[in-house]
């Protein structure tokens, strides 16, 4: 079987495996992303985070590194996709009843 989607970062590239990628898809439709675009780009990254806290061997190596940076990645585009997702939905994470008395 062949892996969903194309990992343009070719260090990490090599070291994605199909079960990194399925674990990173399944946490990322946990988020209740529908756009494809965003949950895309959530699974690559989270299968990126996913594969250098693995291949991690010490916080001073590249893995480290790379986690941090694809770590924060993620949470942005994380907070775009769901503010993005509200203005489709139409929803609001707040509610306030209005009336008269």
């Amino acid at each position: 079987m062949a892996l969903t989607y194309t990992y343009p970062d070719e260090y990490l590239a090599k070291r994605v495996t199909e079960d990194r990628e399925k674990r990173a898809i399944d946490e990322v439709v946990l988020t209740g992303i529908t756009d494809e675009a965003y949950l895309e780009k959530l699974s690559i990254l989270k299968c990126y985070i996913i594969t250098s806290l693995e291949c991690n061997s010490n916080p001073d190596d590249i893995f480290a590194q790379k986690l941090k940076t694809y770590s924060k990645e993620y949470d942005s585009v994380l907070d775009t996709a769901k503010s993005s997702q509200l203005k489709v939905d139409g929803k609001s994470l707040y509610s306030l009843e209005i009336g008269r008395n």
